[in-house]
């Protein structure tokens, strides 16, 4: 039999490309798997770094717990709403009406848009305990600007006695929206989403707030601080392993539904509906009102948290812990039902660590949005004494 070498090279030609591409296809379904288990190890270990609650933001004590804690004594003190023309004016009253009304009037060159939520609220008929905290929110954010403070200071000073104020409603009512906002967040994208979507949940929230027996706005603050931690503070973390684990918004068993309540949490709220004696205690006819429908409560726990179409038991969930709070406070003779700072502090750290006292401390999760750091209850305080959605969920008015 006669060889042809040409036949020789090309056979060995031929095993060469079989042979290679065999091994590169054994290479790459090496690389394929490193990959696939390379992303699984670390959906794994994103998944129990938020069970074991190793992604937490660390809390600190506001660096104006004190300042916030001096401005409450202060407002305890306030008569509970403005004089109205006719009304027999005692001193008190007056020198208070001056006070906010040239102090409404003196924001007007520094914070205009802020200035007109103020007057926005006023007309409003909001107690007068609201209208100092909302100049104390901005007075806060102005800290800087020499000028506004002494204007402000100089409305503060002025004698009981003194002319009775007036305030330029027509040049500040006028004061277009798109004025920049001295509150940071409430120029950013994400404000104008989160507004949206609280604004569409109104229904749903009022109801929510009248079962759980709280102010529907003091849900929102906490709800507003809760979405801005996902948006602001949490975004390598969402990219890297709670979006592939489905564990943001409404899609996780770790912190569910849009008030980010975590499983131990809900559970702990459940509990106190029914402790009666226990200082979370809300009353016999609040008991019944997490009963569940089926026989498998962790399940029907987690659809109710989840739920994408309808976030009452959110709202609801979120509501009740704060009731629950407010209760545990009052029964030892501290009302902190119109002090979100601190409501929204211990709800960012929880019922272990809910220790009433005459003087609490503002503080929990620290988050920063545009440059600005915030402590969780330090935001929600804003966001409360804002003005932002006061038609959507307005504050309380005077007591009677």
């Amino acid at each position: 039999m006669k060889i042809n070498l040409k036949d020789i090279k090309k056979l060995r030609v031929r095993r060469k490309k079989k042979s290679g591409w065999r091994y590169y296809g054994r290479i790459a379904l090496i690389l394929l798997a490193v990959v696939i288990g390379g992303e699984l190890i670390a959906l794994t270990v994103g998944f129990y770094a938020v069970k074991w609650h190793y992604t937490d933001v660390p809390g600190t004590v506001d660096s104006r717990s004190d300042i916030y804690q001096a401005q409450a004594e202060a407002v305890k003190r306030q008569p509970t709403h403005l004089p109205i023309s006719g009304e027999r004016q005692i001193p008190e009253a007056q020198l208070l009406r001056n006070t906010v009304f040239c102090q409404i009037n003196a924001l007007k060159g520094y914070a205009p848009l802020n200035a007109r939520r103020i007057l926005e609220a006023q007309i409003n008929s909001t107690n007068t305990a609201v209208l100092t905290n909302m100049i104390f929110a901005v007075q806060l954010r102005l800290e800087n600007q020499t000028n506004a403070q002494a204007a402000l200071a100089q409305c503060a000073a002025a004698p009981a006695n003194s002319r009775p104020q007036l305030v330029d409603s027509t040049a500040i009512l006028s004061v277009p929206e798109a004025t920049p906002n001295v509150f940071a967040w409430a120029n950013t994208e994400e404000w104008q989403i989160v507004r949206e979507a609280f604004t569409k949940d109104k229904d749903t929230v009022m109801r929510a707030a009248a079962d759980a027996g709280v102010n529907a706005r003091m849900i929102v603050a906490v709800g507003l601080v809760e979405q801005f931690r996902l948006y602001f503070t949490q975004r390598e973390l969402f990219e890297k392993f709670f979006k592939p684990l489905k564990i943001l918004g409404n899609a996780t068993k770790m912190a569910m539904g849009v008030m980010s309540m975590k499983e131990s949490f809900a559970l702990d709220i459940e509990r106190h509906l029914g402790e009666r004696g226990s200082p979370y205690y809300l009353g016999s006819a609040a008991e019944q009102r997490l009963d569940f429908q089926t026989n498998d409560p962790s399940t029907e726990r987690y659809q109710r948290l989840t739920d994408e179409k309808n976030h009452y038991y959110s709202y609801l969930y979120g509501g009740l812990a704060l009731a629950q709070y407010e209760a545990q406070w009052r029964q030892a003779g501290y009302d902190i039902a119109q002090r979100p700072e601190i409501l929204a502090t211990l709800y960012n750290i929880g019922f272990a660590h809910s220790k009433p006292n005459p003087a609490p401390q503002v503080g929990g999760s620290e988050i920063t949005i545009n440059g600005t750091t915030y402590t969780f209850g330090s935001l929600a305080h804003e966001f409360y004494y804002s003005g932002e959605l006061l038609n959507e969920y307005p504050y309380p008015l005077p007591a009677t």
